[in-house]
């Protein structure tokens, strides 16, 4: 019965559409607990290119391509921690003076917090309205620990 169960998966997984096959339509996200990269990253995406970057390294395989006239993608990952109780989540993005700012929320166990004791690498990747802002900052929204 179990190699039937991994057969069936294998199955769905080769008859996975690549990273922008389709459109997306209206804002979207993917996130998660498992699955990130293991070292801290931020990414924007504004072009086909730079998705397919943010497809690679976050490890999303069946997403449709942002519509870049409208959207752009951010992507946050909080690299690899050894227990759960850890999450990101990007808030939202603002434009001012030319300077585009990615506001996101990082949230970590708090002590003595019950948490899984397995390896983590917490993940958001967020389509937003696109911005032609030149210089582009991440920022990390204080007091979200806990």
């Amino acid at each position: 019965m179990r190699s039937a169960v991994v057969s069936v998966l294998l199955l769905l997984l080769a008859a996975t559409p690549p990273c922008g096959a389709g459109e997306a339509s209206g804002l979207m996200e993917w996130r998660g607990l498992y699955g990130g990269p293991g070292t801290p990253t931020q990414l924007l995406a504004r072009t086909p290119e730079e998705w397919a970057r943010i497809c690679a390294v976050f490890g999303l395989a069946e997403t449709p391509s942002p519509d870049f006239r409208t959207q752009m993608a951010a992507a946050v990952g909080m690299g690899m921690r050894l227990t759960g109780g850890y999450a990101v989540e990007i808030l939202g993005a603002e434009e001012h003076d030319g300077i585009l700012t990615i506001r996101y929320r990082e949230r970590s166990p708090r002590p003595n917090e019950f948490v899984t004791q397995a390896v983590t690498a917490p993940f958001h990747v967020r389509l937003l309205p696109r911005s032609d802002a030149q210089r582009v900052r991440f920022e990390r929204v204080a007091g979200t620990d806990g």
